[in-house]
């Protein structure tokens, strides 16, 4: 996947914290294994916000949603780094919206 593709496929207002090539790997890698894993309406209650440091900042809607996406995480983040091969995505939090 081309990374305008993967640029173009967030929302506009999300856009600006994709600069970095290694971000939107990221970005798209989190959103392919958080759908394969999470349920769909825990997956469509978050939102990628950005990624710096080997932190994702999703938004999410409620605290509910974001301690159920928690107790699924472990997965997706070692999936993501075994597709970049090597440790780049350290931590995940969430900020209500």
């Amino acid at each position: 996947m081309s990374l305008e593709l993967i640029r173009r496929s967030f929302p506009q207002k999300y856009r600006g914290a994709l600069g970095n090539p290694t971000a939107l790997r990221v970005l798209a890698l989190w959103n392919a294994k958080a759908k394969e894993i999470l349920p769909p309406e825990l997956f469509s209650a978050q939102t990628p916000k950005s990624f710096k440091n080997g932190v994702l900042t999703l938004e999410v809607e409620n605290v509910t949603i974001g301690g159920e996406i928690n107790l699924k995480i472990q997965p997706i983040i070692k999936e993501v780094n075994r597709k970049l091969q090597k440790i780049v995505l350290r931590k995940v939090v969430f900020r209500v919206v």
